[in-house]
């Protein structure tokens, strides 16, 4: 059981033979003596008006008399204001527990009939959960969730619309990769590199060419992708700085950690991810689920410095939403990849 304590608001309006009042003050029940009672804070005129809410929660259960009075810039005292009220306890019964959660998706099959959510029974819960979207069209739908309390009582239904796309999985075949360097306001030629087998989803390692850029100069390094029907694809970007290592050797290598965006995107069941390491360090590579369990680690030792790629076949994995981070002692990142069967 709990109680609720009343408390009182009151408005005064009052003026006192025309001057200024400057001191207002109430009490409860009994007189401490003018002066002596609680204050309100007021601007000094001929004419106040208040509305102001009494802490009542020492008083007992019962009658009681709210008594106001003012003062004036002279000293006068106005006499009394009063106003009686009762205070009481009022009963309020604990929230009974919320034991089933379901939803359904557009239409209402009937209270106690769509999806089930497992639950945790409590006073208050918080769930996530993932909805079955599987046999739904495309377009526009409206989720509904509605609660069940220990009673048997339904709570009133909520509801969130939302979109479902189909995403076309017959990806076109890479073609051909092509790159370039910028730094300020310089721009260098486009290299395109077709040294591999067309696939749409492919693995190269080529050399790039460095011959128009300074030694101990940093640049950013842009890559793309280029597909059967000619549109290109940033695949990523890294910010790089060119030493000389040896007699007209140039060597990249990454400036900071950087986690590239996953590709392709959405996959089945192999998709790519790139990363680059500027120190040695010890670095894992972990999948998550959509409520942020995780699932494995793709890798975890570790690593020179340099740019790095690993791909993950996803088989004995359902569809859905999945995170990827990428973590090491001075770095974290994460990003979101979908997989579609």
């Amino acid at each position: 059981m709990r109680n609720l304590f009343l408390v009182l608001s009151f408005f005064l309006l009052n003026a006192l033979y025309g001057q200024n009042i400057v001191y207002l003050e109430y009490f409860l029940d009994s007189d401490p003596g003018a002066g002596n009672a609680n204050s309100i804070a007021i601007t000094p005129a001929p004419t106040i008006e208040v509305n102001y809410n009494v802490d009542i929660s020492g008083l007992g259960d019962g009658f009681h008399t709210l008594f106001i009075r003012a003062r004036d810039e002279f000293g006068n005292w106005t006499f009394i204001h009063q106003n009686h009220f009762y205070k009481d306890r009022i009963p309020v019964d604990a929230l009974p527990d919320i034991v089933y959660l379901e939803y359904y998706i557009d239409a209402d099959p009937g209270e106690g009939k769509a999806t089930n959510v497992p639950i945790t029974k409590g006073s208050v819960v918080e769930k996530s959960f993932t909805a079955n979207l599987t046999g739904l069209s495309s377009g526009m739908h409206i989720l509904f969730v509605r609660v069940k309390d220990e009673t048997g009582n339904w709570s009133i239904i909520h509801q969130k619309p939302f979109s479902k796309e189909s995403i076309n999985m017959d990806l076109p075949d890479i073609t051909g990769i092509e790159y370039f360097f910028t730094k300020d306001d310089f721009v260098s030629d486009t290299t395109v590199v077709t040294s591999f087998t067309p696939n749409d989803s492919i693995d190269v390692t080529f050399i790039a060419d460095l011959s128009a850029l300074s030694v101990d100069a940093t640049y950013n390094m842009h890559v793309y992708v280029i597909d059967e029907k000619g549109v290109k694809s940033l695949a990523y970007t890294h910010e790089v700085t060119v030493l000389l290592t040896g007699i007209d050797e140039l060597t990249l290598f990454p400036q900071k950690y950087e986690l590239s965006q996953n590709f392709p995107n959405p996959f089945n069941p192999v998709t790519q991810i790139k990363f680059s390491i500027p120190k040695t360090s010890r670095v894992t590579l972990t999948v998550y689920n959509a409520l942020g369990q995780k699932m494995v680690d793709i890798l975890d030792k570790e690593f020179k410095p340099g740019f790095y790629d690993v791909k993950w076949n996803s088989s004995g994995f359902a569809s859905g939403v999945y995170f990827y981070r990428l973590r090491s002692k001075d770095f974290v990142s994460t990003k979101k990849m979908i997989l579609l069967r």
